[in-house]
């Protein structure tokens, strides 16, 4: 993840550090003066640590892939069997506990990397998935929760049968200029899984 002056405030805030540090010191030796000495320089040693919350303005994306072995569908995909696909449904559910709005699209690839079957169907789209509730400060209050569902027709179900691996693409975006700030603990859950109903033919 890149920030930069348009998805956060990062350089505004790193912008209004100090350079420098100087620390001024006042010695008082008493109202009929005196004599004084300096046995050696002091020198301190001062180290900062900051923990800042991320503030984000704008979208930004993240890709993830995850193994999703899928060769176990061969018998049932093959034209040749006694299983015909009655219905087939990938059901994305989701719990977003991010106070952004998010656009994901899932790629599956086989073996060589090639994208069998993407989720949406359709090249470049993206399915939407809601924000979290956020409070005036940018802060998430609440998680959302919801659930996707896409038919696959026969064609999709045998390409879904080759794929070795899922590519998880998510944009993050606010929608507005309004801010959205970031803690550690905000998290997003997805989890993917299959409905199948399949026909059986039995003998002759």
């Amino acid at each position: 993840m890149v920030l930069n002056d348009l998805n956060s405030s990062i350089n505004q805030f790193v912008s209004a550090l100090p350079t420098t540090i100087q620390f001024v010191g006042k010695a008082i030796v008493g109202s009929v003066g005196g004599r004084i000495e300096i046995s050696q320089p002091a020198n301190v040693d001062i180290a900062v640590g900051l923990a800042v919350p991320m503030s984000v303005r704008g979208d930004f994306q993240m890709t993830r892939t995850e193994p999703a072995n899928l060769s176990s569908l061969d018998g049932l995909t093959d034209p040749e069997s006694n299983f015909s696909a009655e219905e087939a449904t990938l059901t994305l559910a989701y719990s977003n506990g991010i106070p952004l709005g998010m656009q994901a699209r899932l790629e599956f690839v086989d073996e060589f990397g090639e994208i069998t079957v993407s989720l949406p169907f359709i090249a470049d789209e993206t399915t939407d998935l809601l924000p979290a509730p956020a409070g005036a400060d940018g802060y998430a209050t609440g998680t959302s929760v919801g659930e996707v569902d896409f038919a696959l027709e026969d064609a999709a179900l045998q390409q879904l049968a080759s794929s070795r691996d899922l590519r998880i693409t998510i944009t993050f975006a606010t929608g507005s200029e309004s801010l959205a700030r970031i803690r550690a603990s905000d998290r997003i859950d997805l989890s993917l899984r299959g409905d199948f109903q399949f026909n059986v033919s039995v003998g002759d």
